[in-house]
């Protein structure tokens, strides 16, 4: 359901101002297209209400223009790690692949394969825990890198180390010895909930 719309001392709309505030001088509606300068520029001039909360919207605004001409930085890593899980998906340059052996012989295990099988079943691992977000998974044969975020407040070395035993063995029931190595990046932290 969503909140009515606030409306001034004066009858105004808040969000009629938006386009003034924002740069966008084009009107909604019946008055689409009009300039909303030409439109209502002497009540504009004459409200104390209207001027107010153009002053507030444009110092909100501030924030964001300042806000979206910072560049944005590359998580450090992050090329890495798609690449990395590219390459395995596609099965790598040369074909890799794991050996499982068992009785009777020895299974290869495609490294794409091996990855896809290890993303869903961390994913399926992580999703139990209470507070702990799957994020991903990247890697390949030689190693497998679990990325998880969680909730503030939670012990994070605790947190790694249970991810890091449930889906190792979760992958070594699957893959015994040809399990690569894992290791587990918290990449976020989420905003703890509110208590209502």
């Amino acid at each position: 359901m969503s909140s009515p719309e606030r409306v001034l001392p004066c009858g105004r709309a808040v969000s009629s101002l938006i386009g003034l505030a924002t740069g966008d001088h084009t009107g909604t509606g019946d008055d689409a297209g009009i300039p909303a300068e030409a439109r209502d520029a002497e009540h504009l001039r004459s409200c104390p209400y209207c001027q107010e909360e153009l002053v507030v919207l444009r110092r909100r605004w501030a924030a964001v223009r300042s806000a979206a001409r910072r560049p944005v930085r590359t998580p450090p890593g992050l090329v890495g790690r798609t690449l990395s899980t590219v390459r395995a998906v596609r099965g790598g340059l040369v074909g890799r692949h794991a050996e499982v052996t068992q009785p009777g012989g020895v299974v290869r295990i495609a490294e794409s394969t091996m990855v896809l099988l290890a993303r869903r079943m961390a994913r399926d691992v992580v999703g139990s825990f209470s507070g702990v977000r799957f994020r991903g998974l990247s890697g390949d044969v030689d190693g497998l890198q679990v990325q998880v975020a969680v909730h503030y407040g939670m012990v994070l070395a605790e947190v790694a180390n249970r991810v890091r035993r449930d889906v190792g063995g979760a992958l070594e029931n699957s893959f015994g010895a040809a399990t690569p190595p894992l290791e587990v990046l918290v990449e976020d932290v989420l905003v703890p909930r509110r208590h209502r």
